[in-house]
């Protein structure tokens, strides 16, 4: 048998948001290498290990920052081992656009804005907006105000 080796499909994947609330990343499959015979083979992403018995795990993070991942195997000599990879993979956030006033604004009739995103070669948008996604959203959102509104955009 030669070394055995943990590796990941990604090192990179960032998070979405998900239709209902919350975040999720890209799936991220490890694993196990040039482990012949191996078997009891268990798998740590961060929340304690999980048997599978099988040599490759598939994750997914609601959180940014790096992620470490530890295999935990036996031989069929009898022998144990754990290979543990720090910093595997890194999750990044989603990217947040301020904009802001320098003062409240305050609306005396119905008004309303509109957000336009002109980036480049993006299929979808995903817009949060105060915890609301507008999953796979439209290039441009628009935001209405009843009167005497007092709106704050940071």
């Amino acid at each position: 048998m030669g070394q055995a080796v943990v590796g990941s499909s990604k090192t990179d994947v960032c998070l979405s948001a998900l239709s209902g609330g919350g975040f999720r990343s890209d799936n991220v499959t490890y694993t196990l290498n040039n482990c012949t015979g191996c078997n009891s083979i268990e798998w740590d992403v961060g929340a304690g290990y999980q048997a599978t018995g099988a040599p490759q795990y598939v994750a997914s993070y609601n959180t940014s920052g790096s992620k470490n991942v530890s295999c935990r195997f036996r031989t069929s000599s009898g022998g144990s081992s754990t290979i543990s990879l720090s910093n595997a993979v890194f999750v990044r956030g989603l990217p947040v656009i301020n904009i802001g006033f320098p003062d409240t604004l305050v609306c005396l009739a119905k008004d309303s804005f509109i957000l336009t995103d002109n980036s480049a070669d993006i299929a979808s948008r995903q817009w949060l907006v105060n915890g609301q996604n507008y999953n796979l959203g439209p290039k441009s959102i628009k935001f209405s105000f009843p009167e005497n509104t007092a709106v704050s955009v940071f």
